[in-house]
């Protein structure tokens, strides 16, 4: 998917608010500051990482419109489909070293429609 800059800022700022949010909350309860600095990156890593699933991949091309996504990945020397966003409709895999596809990814892309 293309992203906006100003979608990607509003991601950054939720997760720097969370982080926030937790930094005081664990203050509060007297938690030391190492183990404070250990909750809060894992709390921060898991948030993110959430955030980040189901984007387009970075050596596709993506395109978001009604119905979903539209990716292309055409001659980009894959051996194997990247993860994709949940609601990709059409996939162009044209022109790479893809030699199967297992039946977990069709189970898993009930929105696509052309391949």
């Amino acid at each position: 998917m293309d992203y906006t800059p100003s979608l990607l800022f509003f991601v950054f700022c939720k997760c720097v608010h969370v982080a926030i949010w937790f930094f005081f909350h664990f203050q509060r309860c007297n938690l030391n500051i190492m183990s404070m600095d250990i909750i809060l990156f894992f709390v921060f890593a898991v948030i993110c990482a959430g955030l980040v699933e189901g984007t387009c991949p970075s050596t596709c091309s993506c395109a978001d419109d009604s119905p979903g996504s539209q990716v292309n990945c055409n001659s980009k020397y894959l051996g194997h489909i990247p993860a994709l966003p949940n609601d990709t409709y059409h996939l162009n895999l044209r022109h790479n070293n893809i030699t199967e596809i297992n039946i977990q990814f069709c189970k898993e892309m009930p929105q696509l429609q052309h391949l």
